[in-house]
């Protein structure tokens, strides 16, 4: 009997974590009833894999999209942290673009540590701006176009993020120039890597 309660457990985390790209955060593990000795003896046993603080594959292979989105997200911190720019257009289903780092904004008065493989933006949080519930937390099609153009490296790749959602149909190109939102960033000398 005690040898079905590991399988068990790892069945329901596997379960779990389907929706998050084969990935869980100790919470949610927590409340699937798997505490932290449980998750100790799973990655001892070389089954799951920790990728970070908060963090935990159920499986032991590289870390898809996804899952990478996910992990940005939950060490940065649940309750602050979305992605953002590339990061949340790649999400909202933009193809044909990579990105080396995952990108996460969290609001302004909050300071993050750096996190390998996230790059975290400090922004001013604009009104309707977060797109939850569907799933990773992430901002809106729109402005996340008009923040990875700031943020982008090269003026070529600030023309591809802005083309590619608008070619893809994401979002349109009266989106990006009629919603007010941005009217502050207009003519506002916010040269590209501002973070907002």
């Amino acid at each position: 009997m005690a040898s079905s309660k590991p399988a068990r457990r790892r069945q329901a985390a596997a379960q779990g974590a389907e929706r998050y790209g084969g990935v869980l955060s100790r919470t949610l593990l927590r409340d699937l009833g798997i505490d932290r000795h449980a998750i100790t003896r799973e990655v001892d046993g070389d089954r799951w894999r920790c990728h970070g603080s908060q963090t935990v594959a159920v499986h032991t292979l590289a870390l898809d999209a996804p899952a990478l989105w996910w992990r940005a997200v939950w060490e940065t911190g649940q309750r602050i942290a979305v992605l953002d720019g590339v990061s949340a257009l790649l999400a909202a289903g933009v193809t044909g673009y990579e990105e080396a780092v995952v990108h996460v904004s969290i609001p302004r008065a909050i300071n993050r540590s750096g996190i390998p493989g996230v790059r975290v933006h400090r922004v001013a949080r604009v009104d309707g701006e977060v797109i939850s519930g569907r799933g990773v937390p992430r901002v809106a099609p729109a402005l996340a176009a008009i923040r990875a153009a700031h943020w982008a490296s090269s003026d070529r790749q600030a023309a591809l993020v802005l083309v590619l959602p608008i070619q893809q149909g994401i979002v349109s190109g009266p989106q990006l120039q009629a919603d007010r939102r941005f009217a502050p960033w207009r003519g506002a000398g916010h040269g590209r890597g501002s973070p907002a």
